[in-house]
């Protein structure tokens, strides 16, 4: 009894100690967010932020290796946090078809105009080099994107609209990077709930003259695979992941270390669950990594993490 009563402690002051680094990082994030806004990428530096969110330059590294890393994390915290409430709209059967599509595009018009100076600063000043060392992760949040409207849309439309299903995507695309481009130069803001009534009114009446036009892309399987992934690339994913997790719990078992043993345990049982929650495995990725000799690992379960779990 004792032992159980002193490994549910344990579990309990490693969670603790985990929600605090998350909570800090998504403080440093938000700050992020704003520096990057307003300041832009280069003007901005790692001392501004650290200032910001009452910590130390060296700390804030620990968090996040580079400025290039912190970016990224913005871009994908945003992301994901778009996509945990479009599941939610899916999940709820109390909504009509048309009911969820509408709120679906309110909320990309909400994100849209939370990140629209984020967003456009980047594209202005941030260099081809430097867009190089993000693009694999800048393109995973872009698939992310991608697929998830092409789902949001069939569900929505019907099986019937798939040959023109990626005229329809590019057509959202457009209408959102014109939204956001207006709203950053003349400062106005939109009704969110209203601009998804009226744009889901427009795609009625064009999935109804659908049948009159051919589709203006018939993209190859290999091309649409490049935008939106592969069964492939996630399966791929799942072995590595599987993996390394095998490497990593041999190094947990051989350290004899209570602590990281409990976390790595808690980390293996999110990891299994049917919804597993990806800023609980961040955080518990990064209190594992304050090991050096699991390190290396880590990094690999990190990057891997970054695509398969939403």
């Amino acid at each position: 009894m004792s032992s159980f009563c002193d490994s549910l402690v344990q579990r309990q002051i490693i969670l603790r100690e985990v929600n605090t680094i998350q909570e800090k990082k998504i403080e440093i994030i938000d700050a992020a967010m704003r520096f990057f806004s307003t300041k832009g990428y280069h003007e901005t530096s790692m001392q501004d932020i650290a200032e910001q969110c009452s910590i130390s330059k060296g700390s804030l590294y620990k968090l996040f290796p580079s400025k290039d890393q912190l970016f990224l994390s913005v871009m994908t915290h945003y992301n994901h946090l778009l996509l945990q409430q479009a599941k939610s709209i899916s999940a709820d059967y109390a909504l009509s078809k048309r009911e969820k599509l509408v709120k679906h595009m309110s909320i990309q018009f909400q994100q849209m105009l939370k990140q629209k100076d984020f967003m456009i600063l980047f594209f202005k000043h941030v260099t081809g080099k430097e867009k190089e060392k993000i693009q694999p992760q800048m393109k995973q949040v872009k698939s992310e994107v991608l697929s998830w409207q092409k789902d949001v849309l069939l569900e929505a439309y019907g099986e019937e609209i798939k040959p023109y299903i990626w005229d329809m995507i590019v057509l959202l695309q457009g209408t959102f990077k014109e939204y956001m481009y207006i709203a950053h130069e003349t400062g106005l803001t939109y009704d969110t709930d209203q601009l998804a009534r009226l744009f889901v009114h427009h795609l009625d009446g064009i999935v109804e003259q659908l049948e009159r036009f051919q589709p203006a892309f018939q993209l190859p399987t290999h091309v649409i695979e490049q935008y939106v992934g592969s069964s492939t690339t996630k399966d791929f994913s799942k072995q590595t992941l599987e993996y390394e997790l095998q490497e990593l719990k041999e190094k947990v078992d051989a350290l004899g270390n209570d602590e990281i043993l409990s976390s790595f345990n808690m980390l293996q049982e999110e990891l299994d669950s049917t919804s597993p929650r990806r800023f609980l495995i961040e955080a518990l990725l990064h209190y594992l990594k304050r090991e050096s000799s699991l390190e290396s690992h880590i990094i690999t379960i990190q990057n891997v993490v970054s695509h398969y779990i939403q």
